[in-house]
């Protein structure tokens, strides 16, 4: 990490300790139902519960491998969104002249302004060269205060690569990020 760059990470393990707990009482759940059958239906329903298990239980860990963080780095020569094995977004401030910054507050689209003072966790970006897009990323940040960490870094540090800004008139919040 270089002394003037800013990294925000994001830890992603309590979406799969939610999703494991819940599984796991499902599985709970459905053995004490079938234990009220006759003994045929409970070996048959432990059968069952074991090959689901044995099918979720490693797309599980695979999926909690792969996505158990992300980090967002920003310095004078590139900004990047980095996963656990990959980089999935790259881009230096050389390649563009505008940044569109567009704040969403749910993957569906933008809400109104009243909505999106509640949850704001979407950003979308497009990278510009004149007229011509050169990349363009949507990605969700689950806190809302990396969400605005983020947001204000991003806008700060194009700001002083003397980058052009253009923000949506609707995106109240990027009024109140302190930049």
């Amino acid at each position: 990490m270089e002394s003037n760059e800013i990294e925000i990470t994001e830890n992603l393990k309590i979406r799969y300790y939610v999703v494991s707990g819940c599984i796991v009482v499902l599985f709970i759940i459905l053995t004490v139902l079938f234990s009220q059958f006759s003994g045929k239906a409970l070996l048959y329903s432990l059968m069952i519960e074991g090959i689901l298990a044995a099918i979720i239980a490693p797309l599980m860990i695979y999926a909690y491998s792969r996505n158990k963080w992300v980090t967002y780095a920003l310095s004078e020569q590139k900004f990047m969104i980095v996963k656990p094995k990959k980089i999935r977004f790259e881009i230096s401030w050389s390649e563009f002249d505008v940044i569109k910054f567009k704040l969403l507050g749910s993957e569906f689209g933008t809400l109104k302004g009243r909505k999106l003072e509640r949850k704001t966790n979407v950003f979308k970006l497009k990278f510009l060269r004149g007229n011509d897009q050169i990349k363009d990323i949507k990605f969700a940040v689950l806190s809302r205060a990396k969400a605005r960490e983020l947001g204000a870094a991003i806008i700060n540090y194009a700001k002083n690569m003397g980058k052009d800004i253009i923000l949506k008139q609707r995106d109240i919040q990027l009024r109140n990020l302190d930049v």
